[in-house]
């Protein structure tokens, strides 16, 4: 069961394309010039090595450089406006799955247990899964207080490194 929280952390997207060989794991970070948020609701989920997250300061910094006690700009969709959250953990991983949301403007991990907040083509929002996820969806991006169209979808397989932000008031939160 996933319970509803109204937080999330927002993260400029950035890709880490990963390439295995027999012997060593070749991580390669490209940086997007589009910045957009991942709502979470609980449980699991994750962003690549290399995605930029704003800081309170609205800085930016990479994924991997935060520690416990950071403050991290969120989101908070009951007030509408952005607020601050310190990092409570930040845990990587290597995944062997990833989507791609709009040719490498979003890659995340967690196709069951990473839930999104998103605008259908009929107005509603609400949350969904990544795996979920179908081109013609809109994902929100509070720092332009704009939604994103999904262009194209593609999930790719291999070895990722990826990270799971959690932030305080929100314990179960991801990003």
């Amino acid at each position: 069961t996933t319970t509803e929280t109204q937080s999330s952390t927002t993260t400029t997207t950035t890709s880490s394309t990963a390439t295995a060989t027999s012997t060593e794991t070749d991580y390669t970070t490209t940086t997007s010039t589009t910045t957009t948020t991942i709502y979470t609701t609980g449980g699991g989920g994750c962003v690549l090595s290399g995605t930029l997250v704003t800081l309170a300061n609205g800085t930016q910094t990479p994924v991997q450089n935060l520690g416990i006690g950071d403050r991290v700009l969120s989101y908070d969709l009951q007030a509408n406006k952005m607020i601050v959250e310190n990092v409570t953990s930040n845990n990587s991983t290597l995944v062997n799955q990833i989507v791609d949301i709009n040719n490498g403007e979003l890659y995340a991990s967690g196709l069951s247990d990473q839930p999104l907040w998103i605008m259908r083509s009929n107005g509603t929002t609400g949350w969904v899964f990544l795996g979920q996820l179908q081109v013609g969806m809109k994902i929100f991006e509070p720092v332009a207080n704009t939604w994103i169209s999904i262009q194209s979808l593609s999930t790719t397989t291999g070895s990722y490194l990826v990270y799971d932000l959690r932030i305080s008031g929100f314990p179960n939160n991801n990003y």
